[in-house]
This record gives C-alpha cells, sequence and structure tokens, in this order.
C-alpha cells in the first residue's frame, strides 16, 4: 500500500498487488473504497493476474479534505498512480460512478489501456439527455446532496440496502453502510458529476 501526493498537496490511497500476469485497475463506485474490491483482488491474484485499487478522493484511506472532487481530478489521479506503478499496460474495470472514472482516464492513458470493463457503469451517460432517454434526471442527482446534509445516517443507510441487493445479510448492509459513512463532506460534489456526464463521443472513439 502507497500514497500518490498530488500537485496539491493532498494524498491518494491506492495499493498495487504484483503478479505476472496484466494488472486490472478497480475503481470503486462513490462513496466507497478500493476495500470492496477485495475478493476480486483475490481472484485476480489466483488467475496470475495483478491488481491495482485505488481509494477516490474524499473515500476510504485518501485525504478527505480535497477542494477539487471532479470526476476527472480522480480519473488524473488513476492516470498518474498507473504512472507511478510503472506498469506498461493495464486493464480498467470501473464500478458505477468509476466507470465514468475509468474512461476518462482511458482517454488520459491511451494505447496503454488493454481494455476497459464498465461493471454496473453511469456512463456514457447517468441521466436522461438529448438523444438519451434512459436514467434519472439531472435535478434528481442534484438534490441528493441536500438530501444528505438533511439526514446523513439515515440517507446512507437506505442506500446501503439498496446496494446491497434484496436479502443481504446484515453484516453485508453494515458495512456498505460504514463505507458511505465515511465519505468525505464534499463527496456529492463527485456525484453530481453525473448530471451533466457525457461520454458517448469518448467511447466511441475508442
Amino acid at each position: 500500500m502507497a500514497y500518490f501526493e498530488t500537485d496539491t498537496g493532498g494524498r491518494v490511497y491506492f495499493e498495487h498487488h504484483r503478479a505476472p500476469g496484466l494488472p486490472v485497475v478497480l475503481i470503486h463506485g462513490w462513496g466507497m473504497s478500493g476495500d470492496y474490491w477485495a475478493s476480486a483482488v483475490e481472484g485476480l491474484l489466483a488467475a496470475g493476474h495483478g491488481a491495482i485499487v485505488i481509494d477516490h478522493r474524499g473515500c476510504g484511506r485518501s485525504d478527505r479534505d480535497f477542494t477539487d472532487m471532479s470526476i476527472a481530478a480522480i480519473a488524473g489521479d488513476v492516470a498518474a498512480i498507473i504512472d507511478r506503478c510503472d506498469v506498461p499496460r493495464v486493464a480498467l474495470n470501473g464500478w458505477s460512478l468509476g466507470a465514468a472514472v475509468a474512461v476518462a482516464a482511458a482517454a488520459l492513458l491511451g494505447n496503454r489501456v488493454a481494455g476497459l470493463i464498465l461493471t454496473c457503469g453511469a456512463s456514457p451517460r447517468y441521466v436522461q439527455g438529448d438523444g438519451f432517454p434512459h436514467g434519472g434526471m439531472p435535478e434528481d442527482v442534484l438534490a441528493i446532496a441536500g438530501a444528505i446534509t438533511a439526514d446523513r445516517p439515515g440517507f446512507f443507510r437506505a442506500l446501503a440496502e439498496g446496494a446491497s441487493g434484496e436479502g443481504a445479510s446484515e453484516a453485508m448492509i453494515g458495512w456498505v453502510e460504514r463505507g458511505f459513512l465515511a465519505t468525505a463532506p464534499r463527496a456529492s460534489e463527485t456525484l453530481a458529476g453525473l448530471a451533466t456526464l457525457d461520454q458517448r463521443e469518448l467511447l466511441a472513439s475508442f
């Protein structure tokens, strides 16, 4: 495990699990941390693949007081950490909001990306827009910050129950809930980026 220090002095936590095969960069969903990829890391290592796990700004063990919490900034961290790990090629796996980060990071890394995996991905768009009738509405995403401020524990409890799936154990729900509760006060700014995100042209260019 290590920390990458950004240009602004903030630290981003990452782990580089080395193995002979192509490393997979695991980019978690909003409000979570790299801890939730533990089983995936075990599976990758068993199959001979390396893994790089990153905690987004404001999440997990990364610093909580970044002023720039944007998807673009997190993608820049991902690309810089891959440089730091000195690996020639990687596959990127982004989960939920992490998929939008993965797409943005892929644009920065170019032909160093051997594959792009979008796991329940919030890409190319998360909300409805011109020519895209899928997803929710931008105003609903923007309203989440107010809902968190009004009842942080209640909001995250309900979110953890939904994210864990029907029939999930209390242990699972509690684990997910603790991840959400540990996020930085400004983490909702990252989520707000999904209200305007449009990666259709970017994805089509790969």
